[in-house]
């Protein structure tokens, strides 16, 4: 599985620069947990997660090989 953030983060201090690192983290985390089992059955492939917009209103999209496994993983990060 394969997570990529194009976020847009502030780069001011040291402090909201470890935040950042921190929430990023976090989130990626949580979003390989939730997507962990997720394999299309036909290609045998994981989702791509792409995390645009901001850490405070990320937004999630999916990639994979076909719809099906699309529409899965969309389903298990709700």
């Amino acid at each position: 599985m394969r997570i990529e953030f194009k976020v847009i983060a502030p780069e001011k201090n040291a402090l909201e620069t470890q935040a950042l690192k921190v929430l990023k983290g976090q989130l990626e985390k949580h979003l390989k947990t939730r997507l962990k089992d997720i394999e299309c059955s036909e290609h045998h492939e994981k989702p791509r997660v792409i995390v645009t917009g901001s850490l405070r209103s990320p937004e999630f999209k999916i990639e994979g090989c076909c719809q099906k496994l699309i529409n899965e993983a969309t389903e298990a990060i709700k």
